[in-house]
């Protein structure tokens, strides 16, 4: 039966939190399977972002009950709504959870996120196949393992490694058939997930052996050179697999520039501390852009010398001056379009900031483990 290796409690924690993971687990009789189709850094991501929300919400709320108005309240119901979602998804996001069971005659399925949300049981006698198949996400897809039964299917195991799941898959088939009795078709997808990894584990070993000038012969007789090799084959299966990826996305890619397609790759392979990255230099832009853009208006309609002098825009106060007057109405559609047009050109190049940090933090991982 396949198992994950240890790990440290800190890699441990943090795996739960950023979810993806799948365990299984031999209870008594009963085969039990765990997938955490969760996004953690979504979540931490979402929290700073609806917590600022909140502080709009609490602070439409304090103006609306000074001097109610519906179109104020219209707005408090429509933000405080799409927050209640944002937490919802932040919810789910850190506690969702599937599982398969296998006990017995039955095979039971329960999403938990927090208490169980769904639940289905079917007699293993009405499983007519387990198999893996592929679906579109974006621009590339990804593996689950169905579940085909007389009332319909089952998806498990969305996000996880294709590898591992054709292992999981294989060993839910065996269990399935053994405990009902019956045989099921052919086993098309994971039989082609295993002979594409043993192709590439071939063509890794044939790279190696003639970047190395060596054959199988000596590097079966030592142990040392048998331990690098198998380091460099490890690497050179990620690249080709790597490889394998990118070919299967590009007929996908076809109407996109190829600059959308640099970009939408890069933003997919985003790690979590270079998205809050991003995060936060969205939130800075959000702070210093709107002063800006007031700095600006005052200086346009009414010189550098009244800037100089003190006259501001009041802070939440819709364009009033701290001389009693207000910005015109020119003035205020410009704002708004020169707000959105810097922060369109601010976000972009905290999206740069962001991968290039992502490339940085790659280059020194690679850096320590060569050292290593």
């Amino acid at each position: 039966m396949p198992c994950l290796p240890p790990q440290p409690p800190v890699i441990k924690a943090l795996t739960a939190i950023a979810g993806g993971d799948l365990r299984g687990a031999q209870e008594g009789e009963a085969l039990v399977l765990q997938h955490a189709p969760r996004d953690g850094c979504a979540a931490l991501i979402l929290i700073p972002i609806s917590i600022i929300w909140i502080a709009v919400i609490v602070s439409m709320a304090l103006d609306a009950a000074r001097h109610p108005a519906p179109y104020d309240i219209f707005w408090l119901a429509v933000i405080s709504l799409m927050v209640l979602g944002m937490w919802g998804y932040v919810i789910y996001s850190l506690f969702a959870t599937d599982q398969i069971r296998v006990d017995g005659e039955r095979l039971v399925y329960t999403r938990r996120v927090l208490i169980p949300i769904r639940r289905r049981e079917v007699l293993l006698t009405r499983i007519a196949n387990v198999d893996l198949r592929t679906i579109p996400t974006g621009e590339r897809t990804q593996t689950i393992i169905r579940i085909d039964t007389d009332g319909g299917s089952l998806s498990f195991g969305k996000g996880i490694d294709p590898e591992e799941l054709a292992n999981w898959a294989k060993l839910l088939r065996e269990r399935v058939m053994t405990s009902a009795r019956h045989t099921m078709p052919a086993p098309l997808h994971i039989d082609q997930v295993e002979d594409a990894k043993q192709s590439r584990h071939q063509q890794a070993m044939e790279i190696v052996l003639n970047s190395m000038h060596v054959t199988t012969e000596q590097v079966a007789t030592d142990p040392a050179l048998q331990r690098k090799v198998m380091e460099r084959v490890a690497n050179s299966e990620v690249f080709l697999r790597n490889e394998e990826q990118s070919r299967s996305a590009r007929p996908r890619n076809q109407r996109h520039s190829r600059l959308g397609q640099a970009l939408s790759r890069e933003y997919n392979d985003l790690g979590c501390g270079a998205a809050l990255l991003l995060l936060a230099l969205v939130v800075v832009g959000l702070s210093f852009i709107p002063h800006l853009l007031a700095s600006l208006m005052v200086i346009l309609q009414f010189g550098i010398h009244a800037y100089d002098a003190g006259l501001r825009i009041q802070p939440h106060k819709e364009f009033l001056l701290t001389n009693g007057q207000t910005v015109a109405p020119q003035y205020q559609g410009l704002y708004v379009v020169l707000f959105f047009v810097a922060m369109l050109i601010w976000i972009f190049l905290a999206f740069l900031v962001a991968i290039l940090a992502h490339h940085v933090a790659i280059f020194v991982h690679k850096l320590r483990a060569s050292s290593q």
